[in-house]
C-alpha cells in the first residue's frame, strides 16, 4: 500500500506519502500550542472549507443522516 500511495504521490501533487504524512502527524501531535478544532494541511494550519460553517446545510445533512439511519433528531 505505502509504494501505491507514494507512487500517486508523485502523479499527484496534493497527495502525500505515507513517510511524509506519518511525520507531519508525529509533528502536530507533539506540537503544545495545537488547539483544538483547528485543520491542516501538512503543517500548515487552513481554514475548514465555507461548506462547514454553512448551518443550513448543516440542519439538512442532520435530518437526511436521521432519517436515513433511524436515529432520533434530538441526541
Amino acid at each position: 500500500m505505502a509504494a501505491c500511495t507514494a507512487g500517486y504521490a508523485g502523479i499527484h501533487p496534493g497527495v502525500r506519502s505515507t513517510k511524509q504524512s506519518g511525520a507531519d502527524l508525529a509533528h502536530l501531535i507533539s506540537y503544545p500550542q495545537l488547539k483544538n478544532a483547528t485543520y491542516w494541511d501538512g503543517l500548515r494550519e487552513i481554514r475548514s472549507s465555507d461548506e462547514s460553517y454553512d448551518v443550513e446545510r448543516a440542519k439538512k445533512l442532520w435530518e437526511w443522516s436521521t432519517e436515513r439511519w433511524g436515529i432520533a433528531k434530538d441526541i
